[in-house]
């Protein structure tokens, strides 16, 4: 009998396929355990903190329906269909691409309600304005600047001068751009759910140029639109939908390592350096920077890429960041005195960048690598 239930076992784990469906339940099952110790299971979820709040009512849930997903795939008279709808995804990506900006669309008006709800999205959509206006800078009262800004947002979503009165992003200004022409016309909204129609077109179309498989763009156009990082994204005013549309067009010029194409690759990666900031775009443009080295010949690969990279990266993003240190005034420390010396003056722009920066890009602590474990 033992023996009888071993082979079996083998038989069955034998299959990879089933294998990775016990696989995917073990793991399933494992993050529901993982959620309910983090968030305190049996005492209510903690309100203070939203993402712990959100583990317990809404990532318990999408365990379990992935699970189920799972399972159902399992069965035999739900793969026919689901290949078929596969199939038609693959062979018409621009009919789901419509499809989905008309949905998102209407996400974005009835889910999201239209509504910048956190200060990142806020400040994007007051440059977007501020630039439909014909202006560089947004202009308040001077006397009312602490009281429109509240101070601790001052200089960390939005600079604002005492003397002036001029208010501009803090970030740089590359997805306020975007939305420029959008805001212009009244419709910032649609924004975000084109940038995401689009990149699910280029997501089908990297996969099959990848492997080759027709239907492969079509699984992995519906796995981007079974993500909430894709979807929920793409009805907010987060930058986050065109850092994916950007970075999957610098994968497709890349793919092809023409001079042209290359140059263009530059162009389009140093427009997403300066979406909001670099950081996003540099740790997804260095493996393939790196993967551009080990071809054949690669020094003229990264020349022309580096050639298409300088431009706009140095002068938007300096350029807003001199902008930014005009708004804010002196900072209270700095290198040299405050004073009309071309040197100084850098070294101190330089000296408070690097303060910035350095306080940006502090190390997670252990609360953080807690919530991503969750």
């Amino acid at each position: 009998m033992t023996l009888r239930l071993l082979h079996a076992l083998s038989r069955w784990f034998g299959d990879p396929t089933r294998t990775l469906v016990v696989l995917c339940l073990l793991i399933g099952g494992f993050s529901l355990v993982v959620i309910l110790d983090y968030s305190g299971y049996p005492f209510p979820p903690y309100r203070y903190w939203l993402l712990e709040y959100f583990l317990r009512t809404q990532d318990l849930a999408g365990a379990v329906l992935l699970m189920a997903l799972v399972l159902a795939a399992c069965l035999p008279r739900t793969q026919g269909p689901a290949l078929a709808f596969v199939d038609m995804v693959s062979r018409h990506p621009w009919r789901t691409a419509g499809v989905t900006f008309v949905v998102l669309c209407l996400g974005t008006l009835y889910v999201e309600h239209n509504h910048p709800l956190a200060q990142d999205e806020y400040a994007a959509l007051f440059q977007s304005q501020v630039f439909a206006a014909g202006r560089l800078t947004g202009r308040f009262p001077p006397e009312l600047i602490g009281r429109l800004i509240p101070p601790f947002y001052m200089n960390q979503f939005l600079y604002g001068s005492f003397q002036t009165g001029q208010v501009a992003s803090a970030y740089w200004p590359g997805f306020a751009l975007l939305l420029t022409p959008f805001s212009f016309v009244h419709a910032p909204w649609a924004c975000n759910p084109l940038l995401a129609s689009l990149a699910l077109v280029l997501i089908g179309r990297i996969a099959v140029r990848v492997t080759g498989a027709p239907q492969a763009g079509g699984w992995a156009m519906l796995l981007a639109l079974g993500s909430p990082g894709f979807t929920a994204m793409a009805i907010t005013y987060f930058s986050m939908t065109a850092h994916l549309l950007l970075n999957l067009v610098f994968v497709w010029l890349l793919l092809e390592r023409t001079t042209g194409r290359l140059v263009l690759a530059g162009v389009v990666g140093s427009f997403a350096l300066v979406l909001h900031n670099p950081l996003p775009h540099a740790l997804f443009a260095l493996p393939w920077i790196a993967w551009l080295a080990l071809q054949p010949a690669p020094y003229r690969a990264l020349l022309a890429l580096a050639a298409g990279y300088a431009p706009l990266a140095l002068a938007v993003g300096f350029g807003w960041a001199l902008l930014l240190s005009d708004i804010q005034g002196n900072a209270l420390i700095g290198l040299f005195a405050f004073d009309s010396n071309p040197i100084h003056r850098i070294a101190n722009f330089f000296w408070g960048w690097h303060i910035k920066m350095r306080t940006a890009l502090a190390a997670p602590g252990n609360d953080i690598f807690a919530m991503r474990l969750a």
